[in-house]
């Protein structure tokens, strides 16, 4: 193909892209001119039922994104009255089941709600579902705002048609399956077979209730009902784990990417407390084969994780870990005193509080061994060694550790491996439940909320590790025994940048590690001194907004 062909082929395509977004354009038009305002007499005329046609029919592409904006308003009235016209129903279905319609049309679950709080109706529950499986993390949070999985839920576990049970499960799951211990995550038996009967006939073709769609539609609502460990069981009982591995026995490269990643998060998410071995035998060699030559980042790290975890079930003693609250543990693995550390782990929101702790924790003279990389399949082996060799493991018990894979497989690997956890918290008020609360459970607590306490909680936390037999070794060349601790937390809450090394007196780093030094504790700064200006800006504004008000009610006074 010379360059004058390929010229011509941009061009026959950009015309009928153009072509494309202009009937959608015109079709909205219409649909507004037609329909908005006219609801009251209960019926579609023609020309409103032609255009609904014409969109329950066209690829949208992100260019349509602008019309559907503009046009949302109808949209909305339609949804409403949804109830009452299958032909509303069909069109929105088929719109939203779209990247850009999942991310312009979110507000529409608003008026869908009323529809269903009329009439319990499975084509609805179906464009929730399509909102959600398309929609961003944004469009999501505005469905929990809307309490669509307050409403669904009861519609999961009790509804008249598997049907709506199924969309209905699939969309609370999808919406709250990043909260192991949700109420309303939690599935019976019943539901869980449904489930996994709507998957088996996505991956078959013959397809649940009528509906036949892509698997990835199916898994994804499986993969975060998964998150519940009450869930995993019945999953498993309902045999999920062979289901999954006939996805990644396809030729993957002929299917969405999709399959293959909430796959392998199903199977991640089970290996927490399953040998999937003993479901299918060839477990092992399918997610092995993700991780060598997937083009996804995130199936590759999914089926490391997996891999992990399926090796350290099979390799450790079976039994229950001892109380690491008594001590040093009887039955631990010995780890030669040289390259013994107290490793620290934590999410990545924290890493800054971390990063204070490992440097006190430095300057008592420990040994530390911390992540600064966030977790994926290229250290997964770098973290096992890591814990192996800790003498403790200093966990950052908040909400996102518990929410974390990456944390929740160094926690578990570290209580399996008998290893001594001491929790530290950065938020006083908060509670751990699900396996992060049984983790910790009757433990010493040491809470870094208080910057004005902090150091006190360091001294208690340094005296909890001698209680465990922990004793910090000599002082290395920069932390020599008449310098002082590294500084407590400075106004904004984080490290002051480094001394220099002619005034503190102590010999000079090498350069490539004073660098680094001081580009750390400059960028933590920055970050903690925008937030500082973003929380007064937020104070400001409400401020402002107060005083119009009051201003407001003396003039109307």
């Amino acid at each position: 193909m010379d360059l004058a062909d390929s010229l011509d082929e941009q061009r026959a395509a950009a015309a009928k892209k153009h072509a494309q977004v202009m009937t959608v354009a015109n079709a909205l038009s219409k649909l507004s001119s037609t329909t908005a305002g006219r609801f009251g007499t209960g019926k579609l005329t023609k020309e409103t039922q032609s255009a609904m046609f014409v969109l329950s029919r066209v690829k949208l592409v992100e260019e349509d994104a602008d019309a559907l904006r503009d046009h949302l308003g109808v949209l909305m009235e339609l949804a409403e009255m949804s109830h009452k016209f299958p032909e509303v129903q069909l069109m929105l279905l088929h719109l939203t089941n779209s990247k850009v319609g999942g991310k312009v049309l979110a507000p529409v679950a608003k008026p869908l709600l009323k529809a269903v709080r009329k009439v319990q109706n499975n084509e609805i529950i179906a464009i929730l579902a399509n909102l959600t499986m398309q929609g961003a993390e944004r469009e999501k949070q505005m469905l929990r705002d809307f309490s669509v999985p307050e409403l669904l839920a009861p519609i999961a576990k009790g509804g008249d048609s598997k049907k709506g049970c199924v969309f209905a499960a699939f969309t609370v799951a999808m919406l709250i399956g990043h909260i192991e211990t949700h109420p309303l995550l939690a599935a019976n038996a019943n539901l869980i077979q449904q489930c996994v009967a709507a998957l088996e006939g996505m991956i078959t073709g013959s397809g649940y209730a009528g509906v036949v769609g892509d698997p990835w539609e199916s898994m994804q609502g499986i993969a975060n009902l998964s998150v519940n460990d009450n869930n995993k069981g019945l999953l498993v009982e309902h045999n999920v784990v062979p289901l999954a591995c006939l996805i990644l026995r396809k030729d993957l490269g002929q299917l969405d990417i999709r399959n293959e990643e909430f796959t392998c998060k199903l199977l991640s998410n089970l290996a927490f407390k399953y040998d999937l071995a003993d479901y299918t035998d060839d477990v092992d060699d399918l997610l092995q084969a993700v991780a060598a030559k997937s083009v996804s980042e995130e199936s590759t790290r999914l089926a490391q994780l997996a891999l992990f975890q399926l090796e350290q079930r099979r390799t450790r003693h079976p039994g229950v870990a001892a109380d690491a609250t008594q001590g040093p543990q009887g039955n631990a693995a010995v780890v030669d005193a040289e390259e013994a550390h107290i490793m620290l782990s934590y999410p990545w929101r924290h890493q800054k509080l971390v990063l204070w702790v490992k440097s006190m924790l430095e300057a008592a003279g420990f040994k530390v061994w911390v992540d600064t990389e966030q977790m994926s399949s290229s250290i997964l082996e770098s973290m096992a060694h890591a814990v192996e060799k800790s003498s403790a493991v200093i966990v950052c018990v908040c909400e996102e550790y518990r929410t974390s894979e990456a944390c929740r497989t160094e926690a578990e690997y570290a209580y399996s491996l008998k290893k001594p956890l001491v929790p530290i918290k950065p938020l006083q008020t908060y509670k751990p439940t699900g396996w992060l609360g049984a983790l910790v459970s009757g433990r010493l607590w040491f809470n870094f909320n208080d910057k004005e306490q902090s150091k006190g909680k360091i001294e208690g936390l340094i005296k909890e590790l001698q209680r465990l037999g922990i004793e910090p070794g000599a002082p290395t060349a920069t932390q020599l025994p008449d310098v002082p601790p590294p500084p407590a937390p400075s106004e904004d809450g984080f490290p002051s940048l480094p001394s220099s090394p002619v005034s503190s007196g102590l010999p000079a780093p090498a350069g490539a590690e004073l660098a680094e030094q001081i580009t750390q504790a400059v960028c933590a700064r920055l970050d903690s001194l925008e937030t500082t200006l973003v929380g007064r800006l937020e104070a400001l504004e409400k401020r402002l907004a107060a005083v119009e008000k009051a201003v407001g009610t003396e003039t109307e006074a």
